[in-house]
């Protein structure tokens, strides 16, 4: 990075810097391209804090934002003093809503936006006396007041090793840069509730089982570790409480990150207490006291050097600690390649977020995944230690029950054996019976419709051999016969095996949820144009009062498809032309109800409890004779009883039949 008087300033191909104080933005749309950070070179006037109206006394110096004011006096090196930036931004339109995202600035400053002032923190001032440091960063909400303003920004600081600008001031519209302010805000409060909620449970768990340190030390890490993010983020005390003292939470801040430190060792040591020396144990903690012991008692700024210190102690610690996890790991101890696979992992990050000059918000979100990938893989580590203890414990206590109950608890472990093989035979004979059941049952049903129409066939055949028929057209008559019955055996077979394996709970169903809103529309619109073409009316019965949309019916709807043609079918074929076919749902009480009724002849009384019989031939509008396998209304009720309804048959001689069928309806939990 270069500052002083050059114009030797940072630029980047796609998006504008700033140079020698001016930042022209007429080739770029805030609301379309996006915020962009106002890096570059702003005009820089060392120690004059002069207002927008103000001129400044020459030399005027042009510094590079973020960075040091210091290269812009070379002829001082002291990091105090104060000074005024300024920046001219040229927008290409006025815009209506912006917002400045203004850092955390050391260690006071006040902002104006053309004439306006819109930010102050602490007291910029000419001495240490006369100035009151207080750090927060801030979003500022404003209307620009044309294409062209200024910013002009006054800074002191008395209090803080490094000085100026050190990280950028972002421009955007008010709507991004508020969503960005609303991300920023929930990557922090998850980072925090995270940690707070691991500290509670950790906590928890070692006042129940004092004996495991570890979850001790975790728990107050977890909760160390909260508190110092807390102090060091937005989500931070200054902006709830504008009179905390800024020098407190300073020295609050480094007194963190001792402990932190000290948590941390005293973690591993209690993981891996053979591996971990007790001699390096007591170096490292007690240079961590005598830092919190600087870090409260030195003055300021020299106490602003002491997280400098922090790393002097931290890099051998961690280093330490990674031999301490590969040593383990070499052992084979549970939760140790984890651990170092994740240490790794943390540290890689940590020197690609140093080393890449990521933007602040990228930095923050992969800051709060490395603070969670270590926490979570510490937890897992302490995790696998109380596993590996729980499955000891859980294996001792079955030894000790295995000797204390003895032949007891043999014979308590056969009888249940044995009740479960017992129940698995009752299960498998329960089925077998009902295979054999359905074996005899189709056998009878093959004997019983077959062989009529089987005795016609060798007729028709014998009928030719014996030369009964010759003429040209008989043969053809007989031949068409036998085609016929061929046909309807093969229906016939079809229906019987298809029957025989739904008794048998041998088909699969695709069962799907499906609005009763919709159900009750499905089939009229299928089979309308079918009735209609058949010479008949169709009419639709809906339910009075229209079923709501959280009401639901579980059901195959191929296979319901093949219960509403068998009942619908069989009613065209016992319906007189100019007749009337009515499907009805009625919705109420848990349930539907689906009503299919015809105007034909109707079935008399004593029929209807044995309408949906294998072949039953007292019903004659049944009969396979009439061209169906007599079968259909006997598959629709295994195909409804499957669906958990219940099918059955109303009618009254010379006013018509239906067909009535009720499946569950229910409402998702999901839906309520």
């Amino acid at each position: 990075m270069s500052t002083g008087c050059s114009n030797d300033v940072d630029s980047s191909p796609d998006a504008p810097k700033a140079i020698r104080g001016t930042l022209n933005l007429s080739a770029w749309d805030l609301s379309q391209d996006g915020p962009l950070t106002l890096d570059g070179g702003w005009a820089f006037d060392w120690m004059q804090l002069l207002e927008p109206d103000q001129n400044a006394v020459p030399p005027r110096w042009f510094t590079v934002l973020p960075g040091s004011w210091q290269p812009a006096q070379p002829d001082k090196h002291s990091s105090t003093g104060y000074g005024t930036y300024r920046l001219r931004i040229i927008l290409a339109s006025p815009q209506q809503q912006l917002a400045l995202r203004v850092p955390q600035i050391a260690t006071a400053y006040k902002l104006w936006i053309g004439s306006e002032l819109v930010a102050s923190k602490g007291q910029v001032g000419t001495d240490a006396a006369s100035s009151r440091p207080q750090t927060e960063a801030e979003m500022i909400y404003f209307q620009s007041p044309s294409t062209k303003f200024t910013l002009t920004l006054q800074v002191s600081n008395y209090e803080y090793r490094t000085s100026g600008v050190q990280s950028s001031i972002i421009l955007g519209t008010a709507e991004m840069m508020a969503k960005e302010d609303r991300s920023r805000w929930m990557t922090d409060a998850f980072l925090y509730g995270s940690l707070f909620v691991m500290s509670i449970y950790h906590l928890g768990v070692f006042r129940i089982w004092r004996k495991d340190l570890a979850r001790l030390y975790f728990g107050l890490f977890c909760l160390a570790l909260g508190v110092y993010a807390i102090l060091i983020s937005d989500i931070s005390p200054f902006g709830w409480v504008a009179d905390l003292p800024w020098k407190a939470m300073m020295r609050a801040q480094y007194v963190m990150l001792s402990v932190n430190l000290s948590l941390a060792v005293l973690l591993f040591s209690a993981l891996y207490p053979v591996e971990y020396s007790r001699r390096v144990l007591k170096i490292i903690v007690w240079s961590s006291i005598l830092l919190s012991a600087y870090s409260l008692l030195a003055p300021f700024p020299l106490v602003t050097y002491a997280d400098l210190l922090q790393i002097v102690i931290t890099i051998p610690a961690a280093a330490y600690g990674l031999y301490v996890l590969g040593l383990a790991a070499k052992r084979k101890l549970d939760g140790a390649f984890t651990g170092l696979i994740g240490v790794l992992i943390i540290i890689a990050l940590y020197i690609y977020l140093v080393s890449d000059g990521l933007r602040i918000s990228e930095s923050r979100i992969l800051m709060a995944v490395g603070f969670i990938l270590f926490v979570w893989l510490t937890s897992l580590i302490i995790h696998f230690r109380f596993a590996k203890t729980y499955r000891e414990a859980e294996s001792m206590s079955r030894h000790m029950r295995e000797v204390n109950t003895g032949l007891e608890r043999k014979i308590n472990e056969r009888t249940a054996d044995l009740e479960l093989s017992n129940q698995s035979l009752e299960k498998m004979n329960a089925e077998l019976a009902r295979l054999e059941n359905s074996r005899r049952r189709l056998l009878s049903n093959i004997s019983h419709d077959l062989g009529t129409p089987m005795t016609l066939i060798q007729g028709y055949v014998e009928a030719m051999l014996d030369g009964v028929v010759d003429k040209p057209e008989q043969l053809r008559k007989y031949l068409r016969l036998i085609h016929a019955r061929i046909i309807g055996l093969n229906r016939l077979i079809h229906d019987l095996f298809e029957l025989s394996k739904l008794e048998a709970r041998q088909i699969s169903f695709a069962m799907q949820e499906l609005p009763v809103r919709e159900y009750v529309g499905l089939f009229f619109e299928r089979y309308e144009l079918e009735v209609k073409n058949a010479g008949l009316s169709f009419e639709l019965r809906l339910p009075s009062k229209e079923p709501g949309p959280s009401l639901f019916v579980m059901i195959d709807v191929d296979r319901l498809d093949q219960v509403y043609t068998n009942i619908i079918y069989n009613a065209i074929k016992h319906t007189p032309a100019g007749g009337t076919i009515t499907l009805e749902y009625t919705v109420g009480a848990g349930r539907i109800v689906t009503r299919i009724g015809d105007s034909g002849p109707g079935i008399k009384e004593e029929d209807l409890p044995y309408v949906f019989d294998r072949f039953y031939r007292n019903d004659k509008l049944r009969s396979s004779a009439g061209g169906g396998s007599g079968l259909g209304l006997s598959i629709a009720k295994e195909i409804v009883e499957f669906h958990a309804g219940t099918i059955w048959a109303e009618s009254s001689p010379g006013q018509g039949a239906s067909i009535l069928f009720v499946l569950p309806v229910f409402r998702p939990k999901d839906g309520g």
